[in-house]
C-alpha cells in the first residue's frame, strides 16, 4: 500500500464509511469519552479516545503488518486533530470581569498554572504580598489540587476553597490562545 492509498482509505473510512455507520466522529468519541471517564474515574476527552485509539492501533501494528491498522491510525490522527479544532472553537476566552468576588481556577497540572499565572500578570495583578504572578506561580505546594483566588491575590486547596464556598473554574473549560 502507498502512502497514497492509505490515506486515501482513511478519507473513505472516515468520512463516508464510519460516519455513515457510527454517525459524526466528535459525537461518537464524546459518548466514549464519557463512558471511559466514568469506567476509570479520570477525565477524558474526546480527543484523547482518538490518541488513544491510534495507542492501540500501534501495538496491534507491532505484532502484524496489516495495512488496516495504518489506515485506521491516519483515520484516527485525521478525527482527533478536528476535533482539537473543534473544542478549541467552542470554548470561551476567559475575561477577569466575567468573575468578580468568590471565584478560583483550578490549574491541575504545573503549565496550566504557568500559563494562568502570566495572564494574571498580563492583565496587570499581583500576588496579595505585591510580588508578580510570573515570579513566582505557588503551584507546588498543592499541586494537581491548586486553586487561584485571583481577585485576592491568593492560591489554595480545591477542597478548602469549596469548603468556603468559592466557585470552582476549571482551566481546561477555556480557551487560553
Amino acid at each position: 500500500m502507498t502512502r497514497k492509498d492509505c490515506l486515501m482509505a482513511a478519507i473513505d473510512a472516515v468520512c463516508n464509511d464510519r460516519q455513515h455507520t457510527y454517525g459524526k466522529p466528535e459525537d461518537n468519541f464524546k459518548l466514549i469519552a464519557d463512558l471511559w471517564s466514568t469506567y476509570t474515574g479520570a477525565k477524558i476527552g474526546p480527543q484523547d479516545v482518538a490518541v488513544m485509539m491510534i495507542l492501540l492501533k500501534t501495538a496491534r501494528a507491532k505484532n502484524s503488518n496489516h495495512d488496516d491498522n495504518f489506515v485506521d491510525i491516519a483515520g484516527y490522527a485525521a478525527c482527533a486533530a478536528e476535533i482539537g479544532n473543534l473544542e478549541k472553537q467552542e470554548k470561551p476566552k476567559f475575561r477577569l470581569e466575567d468573575y468578580q468576588e468568590n471565584y478560583v481556577m483550578h490549574c491541575n497540572t504545573e503549565e496550566k498554572a504557568k500559563i494562568f499565572c502570566d495572564f494574571l500578570h498580563d492583565a496587570g495583578r499581583t500576588w496579595n504580598s505585591g510580588v508578580l504572578y510570573n515570579q513566582i506561580i505557588f503551584w507546588r505546594t498543592y499541586k494537581e489540587k491548586t486553586v487561584y483566588c485571583f481577585d485576592e491575590g491568593m492560591f489554595g486547596d480545591v477542597e478548602c476553597a469549596i469548603n468556603s464556598d468559592y466557585q470552582v473554574l476549571e482551566f481546561d473549560d477555556f480557551n487560553w490562545e
